[in-house]
């Protein structure tokens, strides 16, 4: 669990992403404008191509991380089911594998 903008998400750790992927239904609850304030493009899926919209997220909260800026895609589709966070947000901090847990910190400036 995590938050957007204020609003909390759930969030799937997906390494294999380059970018925190939203479904249109979270990105209109969360209140992104993304047809207007993103520029289309399209995006390579385990199902194909799709049509995206590229944004820039304010903040994008995990635990006590925040990170301000973060490209996102949006697609205008149902899919994906959860939001997938990326490595938009995730190259920025620190990951650590403690057998199955992953643990994320920031490093320090």
């Amino acid at each position: 669990a995590g938050s957007i903008n204020g609003f909390q998400v759930d969030f799937l750790v997906d390494t294999g992403a380059t970018f925190i992927s939203l479904n249109r239904p979270t990105a209109r609850r969360i209140g992104l404008n993304y047809k207007m304030d993103g520029t289309q493009s399209n995006s390579t899926t385990a199902t194909g191509v799709v049509p995206v919209w590229l944004v820039k997220l304010d903040r994008v909260r995990i635990g006590d991380i925040e990170l301000r800026d973060v490209p996102a895609s949006i697609h205008d589709a149902d899919f994906p089911d959860v939001t997938l966070l990326g490595n938009s947000f995730l190259q920025r901090l620190h990951l650590e594998r403690q057998g199955g847990l992953l643990r994320l910190t920031k490093p320090e400036p």
